[in-house]
Order: C-alpha cells, then structure tokens, then sequence
C-alpha cells in the first residue's frame, strides 16, 4: 500500500488490490458469525495466547545454535547501517520488518526455534547485500562463503538432531500399533495423536493448554481417567500431568493422572516407560473410512 501510495497510484487500482482479501476476510467472519464462533475465535486466538506467554515465566526464549544467529543479526545490522538511507523501499520495508521481529524474538517470546524463522527470512533479504558487495567478482571469497555455509550446515544437523533427539524408535512404535480409527491419550506437553481420533477438547499439550483454557472459561480441562473409560484409548500416557505454569518456575504440581486401577485392568506396558497400550482383549479390528459420516472407525 505504501508503494502505491509513493507512485500516486489511482485510488481504483488500489481497492482491485484490496478486493480479494477484503472479501475473503469477509467470507471469513460471515462463517464464523453465521455459527456462532467470532467471540470464541477472538478468545482463543488473541487473548488465549497473551494469557500463554505468562505460562513460561523466564523462559520464553528458547533458540537452537543462538551464538550463530546472534553473528547473522550483527551482519544484518551492519547492512542497514550501510545500504538503508540510499536503498530502495523494498530493503527499508524488510528491514524495519526485520528490526520490529528481532525485537520481539530476543525480547519477548521465542519458546521455540520454529518462532525464528520469519525473522531469519528477513534476515536472509538483507545479509544477501552486503554479501553480493563484499564477493561481487571475488572468487576466492564466492569459495569461502560457500565453504562457511557448508560447515555451518554441517554442525546445525547434529545440534538439531540433540535437540529433537536422535532416537526415532517411539514414533516408529506409534507408527506400527496407532491406526486412524485409534484414539490416542497424549502425554504431558506431548502430542503422540497425530492423524488419530482427538479424545478430548484439547487434543495434546496436556498440563499446558488445558489449564489455561479451563481458567479463562475456554473448555473445561478433561479428566483423563474418564475419558480411558468411555474412549478406551489405544495409547496412553499413565505418569503425572503437571501444571506447566508451576513447572517453569522451579517447581512440580501434578494436576492429574490416570487412576492406576484402569491402567491395570485395560492396558499392558509398552517398551517406553509410563506409556501403555490397550490389551488384545479391548481392541477392535478392521479400521476403515465411512464415506457418509466422513471419518474413520471399527467395523466391529
């Protein structure tokens, strides 16, 4: 918009630019209001996740290889201060994107390296040129860079593989034994129900997401125990679910877990400690998609 109003262009090429998203934000809100979900919508949108940010106390920055990024955003730095009163508006537009994002990130909320990446997208934009001046028709240096990204490439992958764990073994396990007809009982901030049938409100990040939203009204939080009983999940998790706003400030309250006796009478134990999956005896069989109902479930 800026650009159009810089080139004076005429107010109806503006509002053709604006026609689409305008009706398709319209769209938008008629299908929510139409069903009676705009307040929900805003709640569990907008307030929910400023409510969020409070779960994490002191630790809502949370960056993988943090000293390599902290060198990109000086060198992101220093291309601004070089190229940003004689460029033209579309660097000055990313860089003030990228400055207002590299706040927010090292400042404020950043619990996962994943919330990095629209700020290493504006970053890749403006280190590219001062990188373009500095190699332009340099060979040798067009060799280095490369070299550089290749080893910086190489010790990202190993710190990426200790930060997600280089073990593959339990999601080969719920790979194997878990069908789409199953319902899954996820574990304490885990979300194992991937393509599965959701047993509750709340889906995963149990401990975390429920207590928030029970608190504000949301949905109350589910009881584990009662939903072994009606659902009978293929998986579940039978160790504690404590509360995460408690658990970033330094200290452990359980909130709740399955009542043992169930774990008893319908699970048995899986290779992975406090998970157990439902005894042969409880299970259904011939998982398949009914067309009509559009979901999948037991034929038996």
């Amino acid at each position: 918009m800026f650009v159009f109003y810089k080139q004076k262009a005429p107010i109806s090429d503006i509002l053709y630019a604006l026609l689409m998203p305008i009706m398709g934000l319209g769209v938008f809100l008629a299908y929510f209001y139409n069903n009676s979900m705009l307040e929900l919508y805003w709640q569990t949108n907008y307030l929910f996740n400023i409510e969020m940010q409070e779960y994490y106390g002191n630790n809502k920055i949370a960056v993988v290889d943090r000293e390599f990024l902290d060198w990109a955003i000086i060198v992101s730095i220093i291309s601004i201060l070089c190229f940003f009163i004689k460029s033209k508006i579309y660097f000055k537009i990313i860089s003030i994107m990228f400055i207002t994002e590299a706040i927010q990130r090292y400042f404020y909320f950043a619990i996962s390296p994943y919330y990095m990446l629209p700020l290493m997208i504006y970053m890749v934009c403006i280190n590219s040129v001062i990188i373009e001046k500095i190699i332009q028709k340099r060979y040798e240096l067009i060799v280095i860079f490369i070299a550089i990204a290749c080893y910086y490439a190489h010790i990202s992958e190993e710190n990426y593989l200790k930060a997600r764990g280089k073990d593959r073994s339990f999601a080969n396990y719920i790979a194997t034994t878990i069908n789409p007809c199953d319902y899954i009982l996820s574990s304490f901030l885990g979300s194992q129900s991937i393509a599965n049938k959701d047993p509750h409100y709340y889906w995963a990040l149990l401990g975390h997401i429920d207590i928030a939203g029970d608190k504000m009204g949301i949905h109350p939080k589910p009881n584990v125990s009662d939903i072994v009983l009606q659902y009978k999940p293929k998986l579940i998790y039978g160790g504690d679910y404590f509360d995460n706003y408690a658990k970033n400030r330094g200290y452990y309250v359980s909130v709740q877990r399955v009542n043992p006796d169930l774990i008893q009478k319908f699970y048995r134990p899986t290779p992975f400690p406090e998970f157990y999956v439902l005894k042969n005896e409880y299970q259904q069989h011939k998982c398949q998609y009914n067309k009509q109902k559009g979901e999948w479930e037991y034929a038996d």
